[in-house]
């Protein structure tokens, strides 16, 4: 994050193993505040307590727990070994956590809503699961697992298959606009990559 904040171009001016949005937002915030590390972890602080607000969220909204039992959901998130360390030192998995938790919470909003109304939610998916692929490469397991379900609709015939079709085909759009199209970009721009 520091040598992009400096203006180096990652995979060109230096290795880099990971995707590019992750430590872009760390970039992002050296640009303004200078290389300190309190405002890395002050972003990985609000990834960690975003996920959690947005697992609140999902658990009140989706699948109907009360308030008390959604608080604890939140809880043991934040609570859970390996989230407190992620909260304490920045690592592009605060972020894809973050974008992947926003993604699923569209992907349920989506199934729940009447075909028309969940277009939007569906698009919202997919450009989050773009987004959170761009921060870690292992949220491209969030669209495979969207494809499975599909798959797994129309195996039990629960909707005509035009509709899956419909269903695939407005995240795969989300997606391809976020990940593929700078994914895509990258790879015309950056010998090397």
């Amino acid at each position: 994050a520091w040598r992009v904040s400096l203006g180096d171009v990652p995979y060109r001016d230096f290795f880099l193993s990971q995707t590019p949005l992750g430590f872009g937002f760390v970039a992002v915030l050296f640009k303004i505040f200078g290389p300190t590390v309190w405002g890395a972890r002050a972003l990985s602080y609000l990834f960690i307590l975003g996920t959690a607000y947005f697992i609140y969220l999902a658990s009140r909204k989706f699948f109907k727990f009360n308030k008390e039992l959604s608080l604890l959901a939140a809880g043991v998130f934040l609570f859970t070994k390996h989230i407190y360390f992620l909260g304490r030192m920045f690592m592009p998995d605060d972020a894809m956590l973050f974008l992947s938790t926003l993604a699923l919470y569209f992907a349920l909003k989506a199934e729940q809503a009447a075909p028309r109304e969940g277009r939007r939610p569906a698009f919202l998916f997919g450009v989050f699961a773009g987004l959170a692929a761009l921060a870690k490469l292992n949220a491209v397991l969030l669209p495979a697992g969207y494809a499975l379900f599909l798959l797994f609709l129309l195996i039990k015939k629960a909707e005509k298959p035009a509709e899956i079709v419909r269903k695939a085909l407005v995240p795969a759009l989300g997606f391809l606009l976020t990940f593929g199209l700078f994914y895509g970009l990258m790879l015309i721009f950056i010998p090397g990559t």
